[in-house]
């Protein structure tokens, strides 16, 4: 599938997000990218602000992706996760990443980079939509940039390979989830697992209980397989999961 075909560079914007949508209702074209030098109001997941460190050293933008059925939405992040890491892997090999459910790129155990998925609804297709893939990676990011409550979390490619980064990160992540979304979900989930970080954990509700799990299976049928640290395996759905604050 082809993405790119129009790749629209903005300076400082709001949210690529935002502005994603206002060119998809504008245009009705699919494929396209929203790219920023910085977001002033960049968001994140369940309505998070996202760190918004100086201008030109984070990858940020936005996909708009072809429509897809509804109940497969769910997928996008953890499909959009893989493509961040061929993309960055196709310059940098060997970096070592990771990911974490459900839409985390780790180095070094921090946060490198993130997946927002917001939707759309398909005008007299009530059964699709068409998702808004948001990507932000934090390439140039010096260390001092990242505030306190940041620095053992959150971590950047320049900051661990101690260089600044030239090679076109954004351009290769665009291409890897390309080819990505003509695969059958098995063979990017088999990726996915082989990529997922073997200790990381997140908070799930479960059954109206706050609990610290770790990530098991993920099937490409929406199955979500998580290990309480009492050791209980518990299956839940993809795409009703409730994660509680860390």
């Amino acid at each position: 599938m082809r993405f790119g075909g129009t790749w629209l560079a903005c300076g400082s914007v709001l949210s690529t997000m935002d502005v994603a949508r206002e060119h998809l209702a504008k245009s009705g074209e699919y494929g396209a990218v929203v790219q920023a030098q910085a977001q002033t109001a960049g968001r994140g997941r369940q309505g998070k602000a996202w760190f918004t460190p100086p201008e030109g050293t984070q990858v940020s933008m936005t996909v708009i992706g072809h429509p897809v059925a509804l109940r497969d939405a769910w997928r996008l992040a953890p499909m959009a996760g893989v493509a961040v890491v061929e993309g960055i892997e196709a310059c940098l090999p060997e970096c070592g990443l990771r990911v974490r459910f459900p839409n985390d790129v780790l180095l070094s155990g921090r946060k490198l980079a993130g997946v927002l998925i917001e939707t759309m609804s398909v005008p007299g297709e009530p059964e699709l939509c068409t998702p808004l893939i948001g990507i932000g990676v934090n390439v140039n990011v010096p260390a001092s940039a990242f505030p306190l409550e940041l620095q053992t979390q959150a971590t950047s490619l320049r900051r661990e390979l101690e260089r600044e980064i030239t090679e076109p990160i954004a351009e290769q992540v665009v291409q890897a989830l390309g080819r990505l979304w003509e695969l059958p979900a098995e063979d990017w989930l088999a990726r996915w697992h082989g990529l997922l970080a073997p200790q990381a954990t997140r908070v799930f509700v479960l059954e109206g209980r706050a609990q610290r799990c770790r990530v098991v299976l993920l099937g490409a049928d929406g199955k979500l397989v998580v290990e309480t640290e009492e050791g209980e395996l518990r299956a839940i759905s993809a795409a009703q999961v409730i994660l509680g604050e860390e």
